[in-house]
């Protein structure tokens, strides 16, 4: 299932990372992907995704995470959109 605009919108100045956790409900929807849900504004904020991760506690609670990183040459804000594999 596809999910975009979640979380609150962070505000990345260039060359700046940000870590984010995501869940849903603590249930396991198998492999995930999130990426930035770039804003618009000035001329165009390029961010880009990578460290994707699945961690899984000893009551089973799964949790997914993912790394953004502003590679544009301006301030960009973003929060998250993505989705599981078919």
């Amino acid at each position: 299932m596809a999910f975009n605009n979640v979380g609150g919108v962070v505000t990345l100045a260039a060359g700046a990372q940000t870590g984010w956790t995501f869940s849903f409900n603590g249930g396991d929807r198998g492999a995930q992907t999130a990426w930035p849900d770039v804003k618009p504004s000035g001329n165009g904020p390029a961010h880009i995704a990578f460290n994707h991760s699945k961690r899984k506690n000893g009551n089973g609670f799964t949790e997914y995470g993912v790394t953004i990183r502003n590679v544009g040459g301006e301030p960009g804000t973003h929060n998250l959109q993505g989705g599981g594999f078919s």
